[in-house]
């Protein structure tokens, strides 16, 4: 998916960007549960999320960069709603470590800590009295003249995982890190003194027995931390396709070419084998993007994607840089003049006729192939010379190949 320029959104000035570019390799950056922002204001309706983040590295240890994927909370919120029984007058209520509501009894008391309006509203001012009971205590359940409070404390977060204070502000900064340890909700159920009164002793008994239950209910901390760990399995997951493949069309990306044609290059030294690197830009793909829309353009790419995979064998590479620019590594070309024949095919396999909907477009590509170890031996210059006569290709008529030497 392409989105417009002017949709793109700066969020660098973010908490949990700043948060997730200072890890290192392997960790991962887990938010506070808060609110969505969009242009540096709080998103309406609310949206509530957590965000999974994880720095990107190269094969040199370099940070590269950063994903952040967004979870949307609301679905943490519904698991509450799973654990009522019907007949029992009861509210359920998700504090986050500061006393503030993540879900209130009334709505209005929801997201203090983000919305200057309803700052003083914490379960502390609503109940300052059962506050001092509960703040640092883990579970448990008592009467007094308001009614009956079961409470329980979760810990969601795991060792390997890293989380901050966050910071309401569009571009405000987090005071500190934050550990498994302080990093807790805590679940409160409450049922009125004058709904246990006016109930029978059956159903009272049934309330105390339902209750201690909810107490326990580190089932729902557990459910919720099991779910987290097979989201942090699938974030892994997707976090290391995004970060090696192309999302539009599968193909390895530039971080991914470079190791393969780092261990290519190093397994040529060793076995003496000459190595074609092929640097091929689209002819006439602008016209398609411009006149038919993106969304044919992305066709056009995904399809000359696939053809190119075809061409090639299994132990060669094929990827996309950006845009439509793509590198071909041949790993066991013999010479030169089997790189033109490559190179040949390459050339009339993508110019045949691409199929969008009810009509045809046609594309070509101009090609420069540097070849190892003749042009170079760093894969830096032989890219580098392959982009110089890929250049050369285009100034000769297009739709063609052009060798760097």
């Amino acid at each position: 998916m392409i989105v417009p320029p002017d949709q793109l959104q700066d969020k660098s000035g973010r908490y949990y960007f700043k948060d997730t570019f200072r890890l290192k390799e392997g960790e991962i950056f887990i938010s506070p549960f808060d609110l969505n922002m969009e242009h540096g204001m709080i998103e309406r309706p609310f949206k509530p999320v957590i965000r999974f983040g994880m720095p990107i590295f190269n094969s040199g240890g370099e940070k590269r960069g950063i994903i952040v994927l967004t979870y949307l909370g609301g679905k943490v919120l519904e698991q509450l709603d799973k654990f009522k029984h019907n007949e029992i007058p009861m509210y359920d209520m998700l504090l986050n470590r500061d006393g503030y509501f993540l879900r209130a009894i009334r709505s209005d008391d929801e997201w203090g800590f983000m919305l200057p309006e309803r700052k003083g509203n914490t379960f502390a001012n609503l109940f300052p009295a059962i506050w001092g009971k509960i703040a640092d205590t883990p579970s448990g359940q008592f009467m007094d003249a308001q009614g009956l409070f079961t409470f329980s404390m979760i810990f969601p977060l795991a060792e390997w995982q890293k989380n901050s204070s966050g910071a309401p502000e569009a571009s405000g900064s987090s005071v500190k890190y934050i550990g498994e340890s302080e990093y807790r909700w805590k679940i409160v159920c409450f049922t009125p003194r004058e709904a246990i009164l006016g109930m029978t002793h059956e159903l009272r008994t049934v309330l105390l027995i339902f209750n201690a239950m909810f107490a326990l209910l580190a089932g729902i901390g557990i459910c919720l931390l099991a779910r987290a760990k097979v989201r942090h399995r699938i974030a892994e997951d997707i976090i290391e396709n995004m970060a090696h493949y192309d999302l539009l069309t599968g193909l390895p990306n530039r971080p991914l070419l470079y190791d393969r044609l780092g261990m290519a290059l190093a397994n040529a030294k060793r076995n003496k084998q000459i190595i074609s690197i092929f640097f091929l830009d689209l002819d006439g793909f602008k016209d398609v993007n411009d006149s038919l829309g993106h969304e044919a353009g992305d066709h056009v790419l995904k399809e000359v994607s696939s053809r190119l995979q075809q061409c090639l064998r299994g132990s060669d590479t094929v990827a996309r840089l950006g845009g439509d620019e793509f590198v071909l590594v041949m790993t066991s070309t013999t010479d030169s003049e089997a790189a033109g024949t490559i190179a040949t095919k390459v050339i009339n396999v993508l110019s045949e006729p691409i199929m969008l909907n009810d009509h045809s477009c046609s594309v070509g590509a101009s090609i420069g192939i540097a070849m190892y170890p003749q042009d170079g031996t760093a894969a830096e210059d032989l890219l580098s010379k392959a982009d110089d006569a890929m250049y050369a290709a285009k100034e000769s008529g297009k739709n063609t190949y052009r060798f760097s030497s």
